[in-house]
């Protein structure tokens, strides 16, 4: 990445129980010192990210660094969408929140001190976004939507003001123990697919979700398609036993998983509304149609391929 490139840090100093407003007086010093032409702007809530991404624009930025977890790059990403600027914004996430998950699905190397020796090799490169159509509107995740389980772990975890490195798994835990299963229709492609109790539905452009479960182990990030994990309900004994599986990206072998690589993905809720989770952020929705956008977005990543 060029020195002189025009940069807006989007920062969320929330983000990781208040970690960002404590760490960002340091990163920005080292930011600065790289950079020649760089401004920040500090989040206050969900609604600041279109304000924020607009005023860059008008500014001449020309690459947003989202600087907090999964749900900052969720709202940046969308804000640069809604404003038509995916032609003239590109983004480098430089994740510190609660998750993380885009990075690693990105391939982004881990701790501060190695993503701050990438940034003069970091390079452009397309990657694909999934739009969502849900009850409440339209929106475009960079990483993973899912349905069931995800939903629910996601709620959980935002109940807890302080998330330690193991809230995920043990919210992953609690809600397989009080699962509810949800059932569900599924279309892919047009085609109907599956109808019937699952424990988790994965509509995943990344590999990686939940901090760090490699749920699709397979999925690309640039192919135009998007990989469909599909996990059938089980008793909460057999899920347990099974989580190892998971975290070992050995899961796609159990006869309760099913797994796609799609354009389209059409869900339905059959007794009520979905507990979902789209990029980490929560959500409820009777339906959702989840459409893969090839080649939509330019994120800078040093070298290779996501």
């Amino acid at each position: 990445m060029e020195r002189d490139i025009p940069v807006l840090f989007v920062v969320n100093p929330y983000a990781g129980h208040w970690r960002v407003r404590r760490e960002w007086p340091g990163l920005l010093e080292r930011f600065r010192s790289f950079f020649t032409d760089m401004r920040y702007e500090m989040t206050k809530s969900q609604e600041d990210f279109l304000r924020i991404v607009e005023e860059a624009s008008a500014a001449g930025a020309k690459v947003l660094v989202p600087v907090g977890g999964d749900g900052t790059v969720h709202w940046t990403i969308n804000a640069v969408v809604k404003l038509g600027l995916l032609e003239e914004m590109s983004i480098f996430p430089f994740q510190v929140g609660t998750g993380g998950d885009w990075s690693r699905s990105l391939g982004l190397p881990s701790g501060y001190e190695a993503r701050l020796r990438a940034l003069p090799a970091l390079r452009p490169h397309k990657v694909d976004l999934l739009k969502v159509d849900i009850d409440s509107g339209t929106r475009y995740v960079a990483n993973v939507g899912s349905v069931g389980l995800g939903g629910d772990v996601v709620a959980e975890v935002q109940e807890h003001e302080r998330r330690p490195p193991w809230i995920y798994l043990g919210a992953v835990v609690h809600s397989l123990r009080k699962a509810n299963p949800a059932r569900i229709s599924v279309r892919i492609d047009g085609r109907e697919w599956f109808e019937g109790a699952i424990l988790a539905l994965a509509v995943a452009n990344g590999p990686v979700f939940g901090r760090g479960i490699p749920i699709a182990p397979h999925a690309r990030m640039d192919d135009g398609l998007a990989d469909v994990i599909l996990i059938r309900h089980m008793p909460f004994a057999k899920s347990l036993l099974s989580l190892p599986l998971l975290y070992a990206r050995q899961h796609l072998r159990l006869k309760e998983v099913s797994s796609k690589k799609v354009v389209s993905v059409e869900v339905n809720e059959l007794d009520g509304a979905m507990k979902m989770e789209l990029d980490g952020e929560y959500a409820e929705a009777s339906r959702a149609e989840f459409s893969i956008v090839p080649s939509s977005l330019t994120v800078w990543l040093p070298g290779g391929n996501p």
